[in-house]
C-alpha cells in the first residue's frame, strides 16, 4: 500500500518475475510455519536467537 502512495510501483517492473515470485513463496511458507502450531494446537517453548525464526 505504502508504495502504491508513494508511486513506487515502478520498481516492480524493475525486479525479475522469478525474484518476486520466490520473495512471495517464501513470505506464505514463513506465515504458515509460524501459524501451524496454533492450527494443531500444540504448546511449543518459546526460542531466542535465529531459531526463533524457525518456531
Amino acid at each position: 500500500m505504502a508504495m502504491y502512495v508513494l508511486r513506487l510501483g515502478v520498481i516492480s517492473s524493475l525486479l525479475s518475475e522469478t525474484l518476486v515470485s520466490g520473495f512471495t513463496t517464501g513470505a506464505a511458507v514463513h506465515v504458515f510455519t509460524s501459524q501451524i502450531k496454533d492450527l494443531l494446537g500444540l504448546q511449543l517453548p518459546k526460542r531466542r536467537g535465529i531459531f526463533k525464526i524457525l518456531y
